[in-house]
């Protein structure tokens, strides 16, 4: 049986204004892991990896959803 998720992004979305440009990144991204779950994260420069693992690691706050570790957000 899978135990609680340690890290958990709830509908997280992401943008960046640019001049007169928004650029959506992330829109309402969903994702949890488990303690001993093993990730790897694959994509072209600039997709969106840093901006999805950020809030994860508690380094940004989404504007978007919510993000949590351990039970806090």
């Amino acid at each position: 049986m899978p135990s609680e998720p340690i890290i958990r992004l709830e509908r997280v979305s992401q943008h960046y204004t640019e001049g007169a440009e928004t650029r959506q990144v992330l829109r309402e991204a969903s994702v949890s892991f488990v303690a001993g779950d093993v990730l790897a994260v694959h994509g072209r420069s600039g997709i969106g990896k840093c901006t999805l693992l950020n809030p994860a690691a508690g380094i940004d706050s989404p504007p978007g959803g919510q993000a949590g570790v351990a039970g806090a957000r």
